[in-house]
């Protein structure tokens, strides 16, 4: 919807590879620990360049864990454009 809403035709490029918990109760680490592995490219993605999409943004556990899937099946990650975050858990995951 924030995609569209801004004139972007969205694309699912992403497939889900298994169950994760759901991630309001953990903490920083666990949200990390708990999005590892969870997504793989579709075969579409390779050769695209892509910018991802969330509504909140709070460590930033789940657009990494996209980023690392589109990469490796072959997508340049422009960056992530989100709505909003949660400052008091916000923290720089570059590191």
């Amino acid at each position: 919807m924030l995609a569209t809403a801004a004139g972007v035709r969205p694309q699912k490029l992403l497939t889900i590879n298994r169950r994760r918990a759901d991630q309001s109760q953990l903490g920083r680490m666990e949200r990390f620990l708990n999005m590892k592995g969870v997504y793989t490219a579709k075969p579409a993605a390779k050769g695209t360049r892509v910018i991802l999409v969330d509504d909140v943004l709070t460590t930033g556990a789940t657009l990494l864990e996209c980023a690392r899937a589109l990469r490796a099946g072959g997508a340049e990650v422009l960056g992530a454009a989100v709505l909003a975050y949660t400052p008091k858990n916000f923290q720089d995951t570059r590191r």
